[in-house]
């Protein structure tokens, strides 16, 4: 609510919120043991959890929305192979569904969703008892931080994990042994929705049109202009290989030794459709083809040096090429031959979610 006549400050209004953040949560769980046999046995554990958060924000009316959906199940199946033998099978699932979404009302036709307006700095106001002479000023819009560095609409993630878990467990004389292995299966689906930021310096500026920054942050599901116009969500997949072996040794009455031996394994992080767009640190630049006529392109390389696409060709970059230190990707064509250096400022333009200088803008 706006408090009437409380401001000093002819070109503001003081507004308070006094809305209460709203949590919700529903949890159930549950175990089914089963004896088969005497040599059988096994249980089936389930947990689910949801979780939902509705936390006013600011006076502008931003709210933002948190969705938490939690699950974790296990199957367990095991074996006595015999008097001294036992098998153990495990099937895990773990899941950590979330989703933070920032609202905003729609105000005179226009949706805040979509931006927010950063009037930075406070303004000279005596009007808020205990606050001083200054007041901080609001932020209307519906962005929220997405990273340390951009803010956007929404950021979905939908990760899980598949683990299928064996040992064997023995006994031989003093020695307990157990061997034993594990696969985990690592995946995420995920989205960035991004937004537009204008960044002002003082209400002057604002008013005159003049930003001092305007930061875009594209869709990551939005056509990709490094993989052919890919659109939808990202997969991601990871997977562990693991093995282990250990032994028990009571010695004596008074010594056990403990000793074993593990071995982990795990592949890199992927796409599970390729379209990840990869940076070659040592010399600076994309390693994705661009088929963009007005940004660099990558080429292959021959020689040792520099990485590799995800069909694993080996890629170099052009000597005429820079770079856009403050961003990380390329900036304009330098002619041919030419030493290497940054460039001035160029106009910047959004590429899901990166900004790039374009060549002879």
């Amino acid at each position: 609510m706006i408090l009437d006549g409380k401001s000093t400050n002819a070109d503001f209004d003081i507004a308070q919120i006094q809305t209460p953040q709203e949590v919700n949560e529903d949890a159930f769980s549950g175990r089914l043991d089963l004896k088969l046999n005497n040599r059988w046995s096994s249980y089936v554990r389930v947990f689910r959890d949801r979780g939902t958060s509705n936390q006013p924000n600011n006076v502008a009316g931003q709210v933002i929305l948190t969705t938490a959906d939690p699950t974790n199940a296990v199957f367990n199946l095991q074996a006595i192979v015999s008097d001294r033998t036992t098998n153990e099978f495990k099937f895990g699932y773990n899941a950590a569904k979330t989703n933070l979404v920032g609202l905003a009302p729609t105000v005179n036709g226009i949706d805040f969703s979509g931006f927010i307006l950063n009037l930075s700095g406070s303004v000279a106001n005596n009007g808020i008892a205990g606050q001083g002479s200054t007041s901080g000023i609001t932020v209307p819009g519906g962005l929220i931080r997405a990273n340390s560095a951009q803010n956007g609409r929404a950021q979905p993630y939908d990760p899980y994990t598949l683990s299928f878990i064996d040992s064997v467990s023995s006994v031989r004389g003093n020695h307990y042994l157990k061997a034993g292995g594990e696969l985990r299966m690592i995946r995420m689906t995920t989205d960035r929705l991004g937004g537009i930021t204008y960044a002002f310096t003082n209400l002057t500026a604002f008013l005159a049109n003049q930003p001092s920054t305007i930061q875009y942050l594209g869709d990551e599901s939005a056509p990709s202009v490094f993989n052919n116009g890919a659109t939808g969500p990202r997969h991601l997949q990871e997977q562990f290989y693991i093995g282990y072996a250990q032994d028990e040794w009571h010695a004596s009455p008074k010594l056990t030794l403990n000793y074993g031996l593990r071995y982990d394994y795990y592949t890199p992080m992927k796409e599970a459709n390729n379209l990840e767009v990869k940076f070659n640190i040592d010399h600076l630049r994309s390693l994705r083809q661009d088929h963009h006529p007005r940004r660099l392109r990558a080429v292959r390389r021959s020689g040792p040096v520099g990485g590799s696409d995800p069909a694993g060709r080996r890629l170099r970059p052009r000597q005429h090429d820079a770079i856009d230190r403050g961003a990380g990707v390329p900036a304009r064509h330098q002619p041919r031959g030419r030493q290497l250096r940054e460039q001035p400022e160029q106009p910047v333009v959004p590429a899901a979610g990166v900004r790039e200088r374009l060549p002879g803008a």
